[in-house]
């Protein structure tokens, strides 16, 4: 059975209903970011300038750009191309970039796990991880996860740190791979085995709904940005838990 194609119209007004709608998502977000921004600047206000400057990125750039007041109506298809693909290549690495930002407020002081050239998401993360464990657990004192009979019984291995950051509240951190993911894309899609590989199976890379030549499309992109605004809330979130475990009352 044949999939029947979108056709532009009602592709545009899917856009436009969607756009409204995650607008709304967005504002109600918006005011737990600034909340959690507000806590952190009691708690640690030396992190805080860094944090807006990532901050600025989302509330400046990815959502006017993703979620517009004035929201582009394409008439034919070649317009709504250009303008989908400039989206779709651009939003994800803005993102990106501001995660690294992010993740450097909490890290760029940080002794035991400092900031490298050219680091992944994956490994900020996990930087991140360890400093909220480090902080919780300071010198292994009063450590749940330094079980000794655990530990003999898996002496080859062990990282207490790994297991410990189970507690630490994390749902959406798939998403920083998805973004690299996306990054690998934009890097080797031009390359010419990878094109080939495409032609020999008689296609050419393509989103299913629009059509646009990417895998993504504006609906995908969408959801990656709000998805990347919860990601930002677990962040702020976890670092302020971590405070508050720590006794740290600003």
């Amino acid at each position: 059975m044949k999939a029947k194609k979108i056709n532009l119209e009602q592709y545009v007004e899917l856009r436009e209903k969607i756009r409204d709608s995650n607008y709304l998502v967005w504002e109600n977000l918006n005011e737990k970011i600034l909340e959690l921004i507000e806590t952190t600047e009691n708690l640690t206000p030396e992190i805080v300038e860094d944090i807006k400057k990532a901050y600025d990125d989302l509330v400046q750039g990815i959502i006017p750009s993703v979620l517009p007041v004035d929201f582009i109506k394409p008439k034919t298809f070649q317009e709504l191309e250009m303008h989908e693909i400039t989206l779709v290549e651009n939003i994800p690495e803005a993102i990106r970039k501001m995660f690294n930002k992010l993740f450097k407020a909490y890290l760029k002081n940080s002794t035991n796990n400092p900031l490298l050239p050219d680091e992944t998401l994956y490994n900020l993360l996990t930087k991140f991880n360890n400093e909220n464990v480090e902080l919780r657990y300071p010198n292994n004192s009063s450590n749940p996860y330094q079980n000794q009979a655990y530990r003999r019984a898996r002496q080859q291995g062990y990282n207490w740190k790994s297991k410990a950051a189970d507690e630490l509240y994390s749902y959406f951190d798939g998403l920083l791979t998805m973004l690299s993911n996306i990054r690998n894309f934009q890097t080797h899609k031009e390359d010419a085995f990878t094109s080939t590989q495409f032609e020999l199976a008689g296609r050419k890379v393509s989103d299913p709904l629009s059509g646009i030549s990417n895998p993504g499309n504006y609906i995908v992109l969408v959801n990656i940005v709000i998805l990347s605004t919860y990601q930002f809330i677990e962040i702020l979130q976890t670092w302020v838990d971590t405070q508050a475990r720590i006794g740290n009352t600003g």
